[in-house]
């Protein structure tokens, strides 16, 4: 595998695994309180900027896979 396709696989993975981390600790502290969830993700303009490019990135990330799929089946 070359240093490209093991960069394509590496990357996505550590993007996933910090944030999923933190999320984690965040739902064993707080549990499933989702309002709190919000809150704390809109609490301030910072805050909202990093969650908007996150979900952008996310839909993206995701229409991106689902083409993929249907290409290369």
């Amino acid at each position: 595998m070359d240093f490209t396709r093991l960069s394509f696989l590496a990357l996505p993975l550590a993007a996933l695994a910090f944030p999923a981390r933190r999320m984690i600790l965040w739902l064993s502290e707080h549990g499933l309180d989702f309002d709190l969830l919000i809150a704390e993700l809109t609490a301030s303009d910072p805050a909202r900027s990093v969650t908007g490019a996150v979900l952008i990135a996310s839909a993206a990330a995701l229409i991106f896979m689902i083409g993929e799929a249907f290409v290369r089946r």
